[in-house]
């Protein structure tokens, strides 16, 4: 695959941006699920008891384009199809109104998979998901990927696949994907390693790209740096363990021309 983007700041630079997290408002993460080890670091190990789906959510201080991000599922065999790891970003609130970007992956006997989509008009951020069953006002999701969604809800909502074949080492599934901003929206790649997806080798990437249209941007102007965030769901009588990992963000003046395809 011929890398044609073109970074215009060092990698360096984007691991120095990746600091200066705040924790969660109190109805953010109801049953605690979720814990901050750290500015760049959370984790997960909650047993869900309820044949319900758990949801937990935690904002962060931070307004960039978008970021490098590691998940890695834990325990992975007993806990398979667990639950989701999630990170969010275009994450824009007005009066308790969100609209946002949400990137999605769980394990499944080692394979992992995805879901990207985007969601208006939320009100209720617990609520199954984000609000686009409530009955009154609902939130509505744009799904890009898969385009197509014959679930309806949590556990059978459709996911696709990164690649065919168990990505599980020693009971450990670790997934990074490149949230890249380019001119008129943002570019995702998934690695194996956290050096290639931090350096965004190309080359080295797995999978299909996925490329996305952002409603803060013009075919010829970056999307706007807007907050980041990260969610988990916890499937019902599940218990999921893993962890996010902030690799890298990125800045305004390091978007990049979008590949030509």
């Amino acid at each position: 695959m011929k890398m044609t983007k073109k970074v215009l700041l060092t990698a360096a630079v984007m691991a120095a941006a990746a600091f200066g997290f705040m924790g969660c408002a109190a109805d953010d993460d109801e049953n605690d699920m979720i814990e901050k080890v750290n500015s760049n670091n959370y984790s997960i190990n909650y047993t869900n008891n309820d044949k319900l789906t758990s949801r937990g959510y935690i904002s962060t201080n931070l307004a960039h384009n978008g970021a490098v991000m590691e998940f890695k599922f834990t325990n992975s065999t007993a806990n398979s199809a667990a639950g989701v790891l999630g990170f969010i970003w275009e994450f824009e609130d007005k009066d308790g109104v969100r609209q946002f970007y949400v990137l999605g992956v769980r394990q499944d006997n080692g394979i992992p998979s995805y879901y990207v989509s985007q969601f208006k008009n939320v009100t209720d951020i617990n609520a199954e998901n984000f609000g686009t069953k409530l009955e009154k006002n609902p939130a509505t999701e744009t799904l890009i990927a898969p385009a197509t969604n014959k679930g309806g809800n949590a556990t059978s909502k459709d996911f696709n696949k990164i690649t065919d074949g168990s990505w599980d080492e020693s009971g450990t599934v670790t997934v990074y994907a490149d949230i890249a901003p380019v001119k008129g929206g943002y570019e995702i790649r998934f690695y194996k390693s956290e050096l290639t997806a931090k350096n965004h080798s190309v080359a080295d990437a797995v999978g299909e790209k996925i490329s996305i249209t952002s409603d803060f941007a013009t075919a010829t102007t970056e999307p706007s740096q807007k907050k980041l965030a990260i969610y988990a769901n916890v499937y019902g009588n599940k218990t999921l363990t893993g962890s996010w990992k902030f690799v890298s963000t990125y800045k305004d003046a390091e978007v990049a021309e979008p590949d030509a395809e």
